[in-house]
Order: C-alpha cells, then structure tokens, then sequence
C-alpha cells in the first residue's frame, strides 16, 4: 500500500511505500500463523472464512466437475458452518489436481447425539503426489457423544491413531506430507502427535472434506440418530511443488 503525508507546502507527495501483513483476528483466538503448525516456508493460502464468496473459491472441484461441493452450508461471524435441516446432511468438498505438503485447521466439532452403531467422517483430507498418498479422516464413535478418533488409511484399510475427548471448543489439526499428524486443543496444548504410513499412488490429487449430519430418531425405529455440528474458523495450506 501507499501511504501519503502532508509536506511542509501543505501538498500531498508520496513518501514511501510499506510492505505490512494485516493481521485479522481470529473468532477462535489462534492465529493460522502461529509458528507451532506452520512450515519454515509459510502457507501459500490462508481460507478465512470472512465472506461466502471464500467458501466458494475454495470448495471446488475441477476432477468431478459434476459434484456439488456446498451444501447445506453457510458463513457467518467468520466461520464456515452447516445448516442441515431434519435428516439431511450438509458438507464442504474440494478435489483438486495437486498434493498437500501441509495442512492446518481451526475447527470445533460437537457431537450432540449419536446412537449410531457405525462412524461417519466429520472431517477428512487426501493428499497424493502421483508416486505417495496419505489419507486422514476424523470420524465419530459408533455409540457415543463424547469421543472421535483420527484414522489413518492405507487404500480402504483404517488404523486408529488416537481416540479424543476434546469437545465443544477450538482446535487445530495439523497434517504434514511427512506423516506427522498433530492436534493441539484452544490453549495450544498438544493433544495427539502420531504418525500416518503414506501408500503407492498413481494420482496427483488434494481432496478435503468436511460433513455435519443431522439424523434425528426414526419413530418407527428405522435407523439410528447421528447429530453434531462441526465449525471451521480458518484453513492454511502449504502445496507441493
């Protein structure tokens, strides 16, 4: 930006230019910048969520040019959310031809009722750079409203790497190309810190998905009842080249 003062004949001259980063802050009070989730190199897209017009540009997906990738969604007071109504679902889809080095998230997630006896994903990223591929899902716990799990997948194979506890408040899941797999609680305490094994691949693909689900009780008893809601404050991405 350029910034201008008056000179002493009162005539406005430009006397420099500034390079400055405006900072904005953040409604869960963690800064995407913080050095303990981001690369040496910085992020090379901050998604923040400030306008609709964000959601759209992001959650794209040019490999399934048929796939919707919003809905049920919304933004409002800076966060991305979801507005399912009765037995629907709402998600946030991006497929892009292009690989992950490292991703953040600031995210809540509240598991308001969940007689299910199988687990759905909440939210999942897909990285792969035609040779390596690493997939990471968080999904909930058939059964219960109090807990999730971090799965790691190699093809259709699933390995837990950790059950949490951490409800109803601001995290950050932190993701790297390396394996190393992160999540750090509001007051920037780690929770989890695993590694996830990496597969053979032939695809250059980014795939990041996000999904609420609100599926009340069937009074005839017909299936089972999952609601939760699920809030992202910021998405930070590093991309390989």
């Amino acid at each position: 930006p350029k910034f201008y003062s008056r000179s002493l004949s009162d005539q406005l001259t430009l006397t420099d230019q500034v390079e400055i980063e405006v900072y904005y802050s953040e409604i869960s009070g963690l800064n995407p910048y913080d050095p303990l989730w981001t690369p040496a190199e910085g992020w090379d897209k901050v998604v923040r969520f400030k306008a609709w017009r964000e959601a759209e540009d992001f959650f794209v997906c040019p490999l399934e040019p048929d796939r919707i990738t919003l809905y049920n969604a919304y933004v409002s007071d800076d966060q991305l959310g979801f507005d399912p109504p009765s037995g629907d679902y709402g998600k946030a889809d991006r497929c892009c031809a292009e690989w992950i080095k490292r991703i953040a998230v600031c995210m809540k997630i509240s598991i308001l009722q969940n007689n299910d006896t199988v687990s759905f994903v909440i939210y999942g990223v897909r990285s792969e750079n035609g040779a390596e591929g690493l997939h990471i899902s968080l999904t909930t716990v058939g059964g219960y409203t109090d807990r999730w799990r971090v799965i790691c997948w190699s093809d259709s194979t699933g390995v837990v790497l950790g059950t949490l506890y951490y409800l109803d408040d601001w995290m950050v899941i932190m993701i790297d190309f390396d394996g190393t797999v992160k999540i750090w609680d509001k007051n920037k305490t780690l929770l989890l810190s695993k590694t996830c094994s990496k597969y053979s691949t032939s695809e250059l693909r980014d795939e990041i998905t996000f999904q609420e689900v609100n599926e009340p009780p069937n009074p005839a008893g017909g299936y089972y009842t999952t609601i939760d809601d699920i809030y992202v404050d910021w998405i930070a991405i590093r991309f390989g080249t």
